[in-house]
């Protein structure tokens, strides 16, 4: 997949995170310079990510393809949960995401 327009716009905004980036830099294939791979740890960056896919649709059709990081295969599996469990706020988000680690 080739870095869109928006995507580039989206990496020069303050809503970056290293979760996110490990998204389209996976995603897209590129290696930018010093970044390391992680997973959301909590709402705030969850919320990164989660944003990063609303701005870039494109990268849902491949979002599949984050289970080639095996740190990302159950919250690639557990992610519409997450999606609506962050959208309704619910209390319980932090000890969910948690618990996928």
């Amino acid at each position: 997949m080739e870095i869109t327009k928006d995507m580039f716009e989206w990496l020069g905004s303050d809503d970056t995170g290293i979760s996110s980036e490990t998204i389209l830099c996976h995603l897209t294939n590129s290696n930018f310079e010093g970044l390391w791979m992680s997973i959301p740890y909590d709402a705030s960056d969850f919320g990164r990510c989660y944003r990063l896919i609303k701005k870039c649709p494109e990268l849902k059709s491949e979002f599949h393809r984050m289970k080639e990081l095996k740190e990302w295969v159950k919250l690639v599996d557990n992610w519409d949960k997450l999606t609506e469990m962050f959208e309704n706020k619910d209390s319980d988000f932090y000890e969910f995401i948690k618990s996928l680690r």
